[in-house]
């Protein structure tokens, strides 16, 4: 059994939630202006 740190889950939420409004809000300037791309 592969042992996965509890957090590992969290982080690929995240991940995946940062590109996902990402391409939602991609035509936002102030979006990408706040830093939030750089995750």
């Amino acid at each position: 059994m592969v042992i996965v740190p509890e957090n590992a889950f969290a982080i690929l939420f995240v991940i995946q939630a940062h590109y996902f409004y990402r391409q939602k809000f991609a035509n936002n300037s102030s979006y990408t202006a706040n830093g939030y791309d750089i995750l």
